[in-house]
């Protein structure tokens, strides 16, 4: 009886899932593509425009800049971001003096909110108290820059906020590191390689995997990147800092344009949807260790 209505009693089961499913992530999103195609203010009917949002993106100026700086942090933590924290990874896993106390420590900024981690910064970029302006009157007593507030530097200072807080790649990819049967390294060094040989040959091939993982969660990550940007510069100065994010806030709390804004969002989802299949086939994520 239980086989024969086997599907059935699944499917009960699978219901609650299927139902907060539906309604959390199937019905918003359907929602954010019918709008997207609307002008509409969050209040009245909203009134089909068609394609109309789509094209105004791509001549407001403000969308670009956003879009160039979401795709810029993207690379920079595919390509900074998680080889710095795999590269350390590496080296812990080695053992030295002192590991596990560096991998707790380097774990604290990842814990902290981001909105401490903003106000933290922003008086360290401070032009009149900050840290760092501080510092560098030590040596030249008229040195005042608004980080935050100058457009040669404020990208720059954005990134200084996250670029280097790589706990969580650190600990995923040591965890891998750590799961791996010691034997392919005693192997290795019975056959006279060298760390640096076992580490490009073996460790990284057969955690590529992971790096992927990794990257796919960063370099998302960075395309929803809000609260640090809000706290500090706000997008600022005009559209230096700002991201598809931000963008997306901004025109549906300023400007309560909910289409154009669900707009932005549909390139977004596509644009992580896209980098994530870009990240597998290129980390070869879809192939055995072997392949």
């Amino acid at each position: 009886m239980i086989r024969k209505n086997g599907w059935r009693y699944g499917l009960l089961f699978a219901a609650p899932a299927l139902i907060v499913f539906l309604l959390i992530f199937v019905l918003p999103t359907g929602i954010l593509i019918a709008t997207s195609f609307t002008e509409w203010d969050g209040k009245h009917t909203p009134e089909w425009v068609g394609l109309a949002n789509y094209a105004e993106m791509f001549r407001d100026a403000g969308f670009l800049q956003s879009l160039r700086n979401t795709l810029s942090m993207g690379l920079l933590a595919a390509f900074v971001h998680v080889p710095l924290g795999t590269i350390l990874a590496l080296f812990l896993y080695r053992r030295p003096v002192g590991w596990k106390v560096l991998r707790s420590v380097s774990m604290i900024p990842d814990i902290i909110s981001s909105s401490v981690k903003a106000v933290i910064f922003v008086f360290v970029f401070n032009p009149g108290i900050g840290l760092l302006n501080g510092f560098v009157r030590l040596f030249d007593p008229q040195f005042a820059i608004n980080w935050f507030y100058n457009k040669n530097t404020a990208f720059w200072a954005v990134t200084a906020t996250w670029i280097f807080h790589f706990g969580y790649v650190l600990l995923i990819t040591l965890s891998e590191l750590q799961s791996l049967p010691v034997s392919y390294r005693e192997s290795a060094q019975l056959d006279g390689a060298s760390s640096v040989q076992i580490d490009l040959y073996i460790h990284l091939p057969l955690i590529r995997h992971t790096v992927g993982s990794c990257m796919i969660l960063m370099v998302t990550g960075m395309f929803k990147f809000f609260e640090q940007i809000y706290l500090t510069t706000a997008g600022g100065p005009g559209y230096t800092t700002s991201t598809l994010a931000l963008l997306i806030y901004q025109n549906m709390t300023t400007g309560f344009r909910y289409g154009y804004g669900n707009a932005i969002g549909m390139v977004l989802m596509l644009l992580g949807v896209f980098v994530i299949l870009l990240i597998q086939k290129t980390m070869r994520m879809d192939r055995s260790f072997a392949q």
